[in-house]
């Protein structure tokens, strides 16, 4: 997302992002520019120096060393510029996003989805990267001065000295005011600018109605993404609208702020930087408790305290766990939770999907929950399932059973003769387990894996990033999701193996019990009943509550 002041202190923040707070170890050093991306921050402190945080993939928290006038973070890249007028951008380089130019005369830069512009000290505009559509044909009108400019998805603005707009890139003819403006902002269709006398003008570049602005009144720095825009007003108070209009706003004085889709940051009056939103990178720890067993669902990741109780952290845990009260089993699914009571109940919380909504009667030892359906195993060492069948995943084969396992579409359950069986849908041959005898198994998304009563992991499924290539070793835990997998050899080591676009394999050293993967991220049990956890904290897998 973009942001733009009144008044010409430096290039536009960019992008949006999600986060909070800045991770725990930002140091609080002041800072005086910040920007939002899809799923990273970052800002510039007084010193000049870079500070990133959230989502480390393809190392868009690899800031370079040096100092820096500007920042801007984009989808999956971002850029800065120093002092000395030259541009530096890190993270990932598809599409020519880190392909800038080498020359040392820029005054402003602005980071989109996949493309990037800058402009010189002539005003001359540069741009690389992208996806084809007008991106790199097109730099700005043939002769033409400009001294700001902005970049969305495709679409690129600018401003003439005079403060008239120019857009260019994508498709379609681009409507755009009139009046003459100080700064420019955008991200994918939503576009706004600010006039010297601090009225706010904002427009849609597509045939789509008017993008909706804050009430009328004066403003000092503007910033948008595609679903929400913030304002500083004259008295240097916050306004946001659209997807999360003004709440979690903080109360105080401002004076520069970014909004990402899901979050927004800014930076008030003394240096402080203050976050908020939906946070989908946490790198905060799970909570200090000691545990027995852990779940981990989507976006959520559950476990057993020593006393008893059960605590959820992640996305909207206190839903996730609300009155399910004294448990003997867990099982964390795509965005709710199912667990077996003392009795012998199962009861579901979470969002209304049909896997916790439609929990079948009877009484069970144990339960396995996917997107859509769950499937328990009875007193009687039969199969119960309930929620959706397109595929017939719920359509449990008669029989007594050992074990249960729901993956997407599809369900794995052990016999009691420690056979494998699968069903539902087929595809990449995740119902064709080996034949073995088999202790415990797991199911994900398009594969699944089960430890032979000698601790042999096998898997069988699609294998398109590596989640079935099986390290050799003795196993004690094995736990599985979309793209990864992990598992506890039977001397507490942890091993994680697929792909690790999101820190899911960056496993913490240690001697562990047990492990438990969600949708980008992992939980292990350390043989302390600590919870530690890694990758991807998708909307706050890894906060504690």
């Amino acid at each position: 997302m973009t942001s733009i002041a009144t008044e010409d202190d430096g290039p536009a923040d960019a992008e949006p992002e999600v986060s909070r707070q800045p991770a725990a170890d930002t140091p609080a050093t002041g800072y005086v520019a910040v920007s939002a991306g899809t799923s990273h921050s970052c800002a510039i402190t007084v010193a000049g120096e870079i500070e990133c945080w959230g989502n480390r993939a393809d190392r868009r928290l690899d800031a370079p060393e040096g100092t820096y006038s500007a920042i801007s973070a984009g989808h999956r890249h971002s850029c800065a510029l120093s002092t000395e007028g030259e541009i530096a951008c890190w993270g990932s380089n598809d599409f020519g996003r880190l392909e800038s130019p080498s020359q040392s005369d820029f005054v402003a830069i602005d980071v989109g989805r996949f493309h990037s512009c800058a402009l010189t000290v002539d005003g001359t505009t540069h741009c690389w990267g992208g996806t084809g559509v007008g991106s790199l044909s097109e730099q700005g009108r043939p002769g033409e001065s400009y001294k700001d400019i902005a970049v969305g998805d495709e679409v690129k603005c600018a401003l003439t000295q005079v403060g008239h707009l120019d857009c260019w890139g994508g498709w379609g003819v681009h409507r755009t005011p009139s009046e003459s403006f100080v700064s420019v902002v955008g991200e994918g269709e939503f576009w706004c600018a600010l006039a010297s006398t601090g009225q706010l003008s904002c427009w849609s570049t597509t045939s789509w109605p008017g993008f909706q602005r804050p009430d009328d009144g004066t403003f000092t720095e503007v910033s948008v993404s595609e679903t929400q825009g913030c304002a500083i007003r004259a008295d240097a108070q916050i306004v946001c609208w659209g997807k999360t209009r003004n709440a979690g706003v903080p109360a105080g004085e401002f004076t520069s702020l970014a909004a990402g889709p899901d979050h927004a940051c800014a930076i008030d009056n003394v240096g402080e930087i203050a976050c908020w939103g939906d946070a989908y990178e946490a790198a905060e720890d799970p909570p200090p408790d000691r545990f027995t067993a852990l779940a981990a669902g989507n976006s959520h990741t559950c476990g057993f305290k020593e006393d008893g109780t059960t605590r959820c952290w992640g996305l909207l845990p206190g839903i996730m766990v609300e009155d399910l009260g004294a448990l003997a089993s867990i099982s964390a699914g795509w965005d709710h939770t199912c667990g077996i009571t003392n009795d012998g109940q199962a009861i579901c919380r979470g969002f209304d999907y049909s896997a916790s909504r439609d929990v079948a009667p009877g009484l069970y030892t144990a339960v396995s929950l996917h997107e859509h359906h769950a499937c328990a195993l009875g007193t009687d060492s039969r199969l119960v399932c309930w929620g959706r069948n397109g595929s017939g995943q719920t359509d449990a084969p008669p029989g007594r059973y050992s074990a249960v396992a729901a993956g997407r579409r599809f369900t794995c359950a052990i016999t009691i003769a420690g056979r494998a069986l699968c069903w539902g849908a087929s595809g990449y041959g995740r119902t064709d387990p080996p034949a073995g005898t088999y202790a415990s198994i797991v199911a994900g998304w398009w594969h699944a894996c089960a430890l032979t009563t000698q601790g042999e992991a096998v898997c069988w499924g699609r294998n398109d990033f590596g989640q079935m290539d099986v390290p050799d070793g003795t196993y004690a835990s094995i736990s599985t999701n979309q793209r990864h997998t992990c598992a506890v050899t039977t001397d507490g080591e942890l091993r994680c193996w697929g792909f690790n676009d999101l820190g899911q394999l960056d496993v913490p050293s240690g001697s562990y019990t047990d492990v438990v993967t969600g949708l980008n991220h992992a939980c292990a049990l350390t043989t302390e009943g600590r919870a530690v956890c890694w990758g991807h904290g998708d909307r706050g897998a890894f906060r504690a509550q």
